[in-house]
Formats: structure tokens, sequence, C-alpha cells
């Protein structure tokens, strides 16, 4: 029980991180032109950071399907993926400065 609710939690972490990925990029792109250089790196920042917790959040999905199943415990790779998503959040957050 405890791992699902982790799961979806990591879920709408995911959601959260697409959604700070899109701002950042957004405001990122609408720099003055003495910040386009700094624009872009966030700008590819931003996506390289979403394109990871795409790959976390299908990882977990997957681990999820795959362990629950078997009926492994998994609430050490569902805590693992929540934390995975709210690191990339900080990330995305800290860059955009």
């Amino acid at each position: 029980m405890i791992a699902a609710v982790l799961f979806i939690t990591a879920g709408f972490a995911f959601v959260a991180l697409c959604v700070t990925s899109g701002m950042v990029g957004l405001i990122a792109g609408s720099a003055r032109e003495s910040d386009i250089s700094q624009g872009a790196g966030i700008i590819v920042l931003a996506a390289a950071v979403w394109l990871v917790g795409l790959i976390v959040a299908i990882a977990g999905l997957l681990v999820w399907i795959v362990d629950g199943v078997r009926s492994r415990p998994i609430v050490v790779w569902a805590a693992a993926v929540l934390a995975a998503q709210l690191g990339l959040i900080a990330l995305v957050m800290s860059a955009s400065g």
C-alpha cells in the first residue's frame, strides 16, 4: 500500500516536473537579446532534465508492474523514483536562477 502511494506521488511529481521544465523553458526562451546564450543553455538543461525524468518515470512504472506481479517488495524502488523526480525538480528550479 505504501509503495502504491509513493509511486502515485512520484507520478504527480513527474507532472510537476513537466510543468516546471516547460515554464523554465518558456521564460528562458523569452529572454532579452543579451541573455540569449544563457537562455539557450537553460532550455537545453530543462529539456535534458525532463527527458531523464521521463526515463525514470517509465522505469518506475515498469518496476511497479513487473515486481508487483512477482510480489517482490517495491517500497525502496518507489521511494527512489520519488526522490529522483523531486531532485530533478530541484535541479531545474536551481538552474533557472
